[in-house]
């Protein structure tokens, strides 16, 4: 995909022009474009990644997101936005998560940015499929789901199901490299599904790495007691989920933890692994939260 971005607003602030200089800097062609009809008309076939700066008027912007997302489900294109929370979320209102690859608040982390659109743009080579790790992923969010996925593709064979038991289901037939798995999902929890999956002998020694958005201690050491391979934070930017996935494979299973809590009394931060909830466990990172 080439290093080109239209980036799309509705005034040429100094925010703009300082998105545009470090775009072109990092070697990105900047394509500018007002959220007109006539504008997008012209410029969104230009490009195969969004940069949209909604602002404040983003209710009025209906005809420009159907645009975006038309060009975007029929293109195979992405797009990256930027806003309050209350803009990101009218703009997840018009466009389906699944096209949407990156979503950041004022003030802008153009680094974060730049990364994330790198991650798109120049990626790694794909590996020929028979050579890829089988990865199954479980949640019972769909457009969490559909995130992932699309960013583990270009590396791994990528399975979802969306509940405990359509896992269960498939694991009586699949046998994956690695299982990420929802800690929370109604019926069947994701402590419910390792326990079965460690009470079979088919499936008691399948690599399980929990990605969760529970960071409180008591959660985390429950979650540390099943000794599962790791326990990821689903607050983490999707180019780093990716890369202690890497990280897990690379390291022939060692298990990966990138979670922290802070103690109650002391206020200290403390990392699970550190105090043996497994004890084959590295010293845990703390989680960056998204910004």
């Amino acid at each position: 995909m080439d290093k080109k971005v239209v980036l799309i607003s509705d005034k040429e602030s100094f925010m703009m022009r300082a998105i545009q200089m470090n775009l072109e800097q990092e070697g990105y062609e900047v394509v500018l474009s007002m959220p007109d009809r006539a504008s997008l008309e012209k410029k969104l076939k230009l490009a195969d990644l969004y940069v949209f700066y909604p602002g404040p008027f983003v209710n009025m912007m209906h005809e420009t997101m159907g645009m975006i997302w038309e060009e975007c489900r029929e293109g195979g294109k992405y797009i990256f936005v930027i806003g309050t929370d209350d803009e990101l979320h009218r703009v997840d209102t018009e466009i389906p998560g699944r096209v949407i690859r990156g979503r950041y608040h004022r003030p802008l982390n153009i680094r974060r940015l730049v990364e994330d659109l790198d991650e798109v743009a120049d990626p790694q080579p794909v590996m020929d499929t028979a050579e890829r790790k089988k990865i199954l992923l479980v949640d019972d969010d769909g457009t969490f789901l559909q995130m992932v996925k699309g960013s583990l593709d270009s590396k791994y064979s990528v399975d979802i199901v969306s509940s405990g038991m359509q896992a269960i289901t498939y694991l009586a037939t699949n046998t994956p490299d690695l299982v990420l798995l929802d800690y929370e999902m109604p019926v069947t929890s994701g402590a419910q599904v390792l326990r079965m999956m460690r009470s079979e002998p088919v499936t008691s020694r399948i690599p399980v790495i929990f990605l969760t958005g529970r960071n409180d201690k008591a959660s985390i050491m429950e979650v540390m007691a099943l000794k599962p391979q790791g326990y990821i934070l689903k607050s983490l930017r999707l180019p780093q989920i990716v890369s202690y996935v890497d990280q897990y494979f690379i390291d022939a299973g060692r298990p990966v933890v990138k979670a922290v809590y802070e103690d109650e009394e002391t206020e200290e931060p403390h990392h699970p692994a550190a105090e043996g909830a497994d004890g084959d466990a590295a010293a845990a990172d703390s989680a960056e939260t998204r910004s």
